[in-house]
């Protein structure tokens, strides 16, 4: 009986070392300036729309805050409905729309590399020159890698399944017989 314990323990072992976890890659990207925003994007995913000098993404869910319409000021939002991207070739930099505050574009560096149909995002502090068609001031946009939690990949999972029946497998099959003594 020991051993058929031991040797469940030692598939159930088996089977827990044989899981692994996945991490999927997003980006946090931070604007700060006379418009600030916050948000994440997933480096795997890919744009809702691209052409040969830009890029964008379409409801992007974050925190959005600036100059709102007719100059009113402060405004804010959670959603912006297109956060843009531009090739160096169209002058580099972001643009931001968000449906209660006013259009934000900044020039800069190409934030990213790759085709404009499946970029990777470069991670780094960039200084955003202001695009005189929509701002006044410069400001600084930051991407960074955020920090995510592991997701088990599915053979982990079989695994685990695997494991767990082979345990209740050799436990039904032992056979444990009480010894019972009549005085």
């Amino acid at each position: 009986m020991i051993s058929k314990l031991a040797l469940s323990l030692v598939a159930a072992a088996l089977a827990a070392s044989g899981a692994s976890t996945a991490e999927a890659a997003q980006f946090h990207f931070t604007i700060s300036g006379g418009y600030t925003a916050a948000f994440d994007l997933d480096d795997s995913a890919l744009p809702d729309y691209y052409n040969s000098t830009s890029f964008e993404f379409h409801n992007v869910g974050g925190s959005f805050a600036g100059t709102g319409p007719n100059g009113v000021s402060p405004a804010s939002t959670s959603v912006a409905s297109l956060v843009q991207f531009y090739s160096s070739a169209y002058g580099g930099g972001i643009g931001i729309s968000a449906d209660n505050l006013s259009r934000f574009v900044e020039d800069g560096a190409q934030l990213y590399s790759g085709s404009t149909s499946a970029p990777s995002f470069v991670p780094g502090t960039y200084i955003l020159a202001a695009n005189t068609s929509y701002r006044t001031a410069a400001s600084v946009l930051t991407i960074s890698q955020a920090v995510t939690g592991a997701v088990p990949e599915p053979a982990s999972w079989a695994f685990m399944v695997l494991g767990c029946g082979a345990v209740g497998g050799m436990l039904r099959r032992s056979k444990v017989r009480a010894a019972v003594s009549y005085a």
